[in-house]
């Protein structure tokens, strides 16, 4: 297969498609460094791990980066750390309430501060 064939079958297979330039030319590089299967599987795991929060990388971005050799942390970890965050910020919340309720203006700024 050779290289157009295998960048438009990659470039299919990428769940954002755009800057197909920059990303052709990132492609040339990649292939000299993986197999192609490797490519694929590396979008593969991509999608299934990237984070909700987040967009998809660029295709060239993903491809200059080496992402396809990224190590994704276990699904129960991500969902723990984002559980943590989320009651972190439910008590920030509360205490800020408190404050504002109380009169407290430089706690209750203090704490909006820290929410964000």
């Amino acid at each position: 297969m050779k290289n157009e064939e295998q960048f438009e079958n990659w470039w299919k297979a990428y769940p954002r498609r755009v800057a197909k330039g920059n990303a052709r030319k990132a492609f040339d590089k990649a292939i000299r460094k993986a197999s192609m299967e490797e490519l694929l599987d590396g979008i593969t795991r991509y999608v299934a791990h990237k984070p909700s929060y987040c967009d998809f990388a660029h295709p060239a971005s993903w491809l200059n980066a080496e992402r396809w050799t990224d190590e994704w942390e276990p699904a129960q970890a991500r969902v723990s750390e984002s559980t943590t965050q989320h009651r972190q910020r439910e008590i920030l919340m509360m205490q800020y309430r408190n404050a504002r309720d109380e009169g407290n203006a430089t706690e209750a700024a203090r704490l909006r501060a820290l929410i964000g």
